[in-house]
């Protein structure tokens, strides 16, 4: 069952969740009993200093990566109590994802690369067309549908990622270092966009960033610091 934080639904909750590696023979407790939360509409920032297990933690919130311990609940759902088909399903309806390396397929135009979580989805329908020009517009390449993504600028490129995580409109976004490849200004306006169009589409965000004036830009701001989030 979803609760309510004030007068909105719970989308995301971790509980407990922890994940070691081995490395040389040894172990390595990454993540030691993680907490957290996520309002419809809130955006959450988390640093914390390479290697502290910022990106193994969104690949468990994504269902991407299994916890050693603990429980990942989506809208409701334990994603462990999911099959590994039925957990992929629920992700191309619930989750969009935004990455430092843009993920653009060369090959397709500005507009069908929005267009493929889509495509990933099963169906393209009207009404995703029409939302990915909305969305194409909105982040200021509505003139730029037909152009192959080559002959985009990186900044560019990043806005036609954040558009196709929201093309199905999900119910979250994690973006992991989206502004890592950009200049400071590119990453600015970036930045701004993201946290902008999330609170206009009522997604929640989860940004890994190492900045910590974007950090202090959304609305809650966690750390991790030795396995646990502060």
């Amino acid at each position: 069952m979803m609760e309510e934080h004030g007068q909105r639904a719970e989308i995301l909750r971790v509980n407990g969740v922890t994940k070691t590696f081995l490395s040389g023979g040894r172990s390595i407790e990454v993540l030691r009993g993680v907490d957290l939360y996520l309002n419809a509409g809130e955006s959450m920032s988390i640093r914390g200093e390479s290697g502290s297990g910022k990106t193994t933690l969104l690949n468990i919130v994504a269902g991407l990566e299994a916890a050693d311990q603990g429980a990942v609940n989506w809208r409701g759902r334990e994603t462990a109590e999911l099959s590994t088909s039925q957990r992929a399903k629920v992700r191309t309806e619930y989750l969009g994802m935004v990455f430092q390396a843009f993920y653009l397929i060369p090959e397709l135009n500005t507009f069908e690369n929005v267009l493929f979580a889509c495509r990933v989805r099963g169906r393209v329908t009207p009404a995703d067309r029409e939302r990915a020009r909305t969305l194409l517009s909105r982040v200021g390449l509505g003139e730029r549908e037909k152009s192959s993504v080559n002959q985009l600028s990186g900044g560019e490129r990043q806005r036609v990622a954040l558009a196709r995580a929201l093309v199905i409109g999900p119910a979250l976004i994690l973006a992991d270092e989206p502004t890592g490849n950009l200049d400071e200004r590119t990453a600015d306006v970036v930045i701004g966009l993201l946290l902008e169009v999330c609170r206009e589409a009522n997604a929640g965000l989860i940004l890994v960033t190492h900045n910590a004036g974007f950090a202090e830009m959304t609305d809650r701001a966690g750390r991790l610091h030795l396995g646990r989030m502060e």
